[in-house]
């Protein structure tokens, strides 16, 4: 279910207008992706703790600040892409995946409100085990990217697969994370970042660049 959740709108692209669209859009997926690395490892570093926690409350705690962090990192690292497709990919790879810019732009706001799930699906399906409910949030997400794909991406080509796969994106997060606050009720609020956690990630980074440097 989560494959065909991440390439659905692939398979629908190749469908309405074959490989060409799907090259260029495919370089703007693989690009994109590359926002979810560091959500993906503050969720990997924060399992033991997640699973280990005392209390569900505790363990929820810890999920909400975790959610928020992968939220800043996920935005970060959008912005950089974007910047950086906007300079670099069309001299990087030539004027003929110019369109693989505009695509990455969609893109990009799905990739960043998705970055909690993999943090909410540790406490959802492993420490509470309802695995079949993670499952079920991954095919209605399938299920909304496929209906608006088949809406948008005949007009729109590779910018209408991305926007439906980012819309896809952001009802499973905004689901997931309803499931989440009911099985905990850990507030809505939680899950906002916080001056705080704003101060933390630009110390964490300016820490990083003092090592780098």
């Amino acid at each position: 279910v989560s494959l065909v959740n991440y390439r659905i709108d692939l398979f629908l692209l190749r469908s309405f207008h074959g490989v060409h669209d799907v090259g260029i859009y495919s370089l703007s997926v693989s690009l994109a992706e590359l926002g979810w690395v560091l959500p993906q490892s503050l969720a990997t570093a924060a399992t033991p703790a997640i699973l280990g926690a005392t209390s569900d409350h505790e363990a929820a705690a810890l999920v909400a600040k975790v959610c928020r962090y992968t939220l800043l990192s996920a935005a970060v690292s959008a912005a950089l892409l974007a910047g950086g497709a906007a300079l670099l990919l069309p001299t990087i790879f030539g004027r003929p995946f110019a369109g693989s810019t505009t695509a990455l732009f969609g893109l990009l706001p799905g990739i960043i409100a998705f970055s909690p799930a993999g943090t909410l699906a540790i406490f959802i399906s492993l420490r509470k085990g309802k695995l079949a409910l993670t499952g079920a949030v991954a095919l209605l997400s399938a299920l909304i990217t496929a209906v608006t794909g088949l809406a948008v991406i005949p007009a729109l080509s590779s910018l209408g697969a991305a926007l439906s796969s980012s819309l896809g994106y952001t009802a499973s997060a905004l689901i997931t994370i309803i499931v989440f606050a009911r099985l905990t009720e850990v507030p809505l609020g939680e899950f906002v970042p916080r001056r705080d956690d704003f101060n933390y990630v630009r110390s964490a980074v300016a820490v990083k660049l003092r090592i780098t440097g």
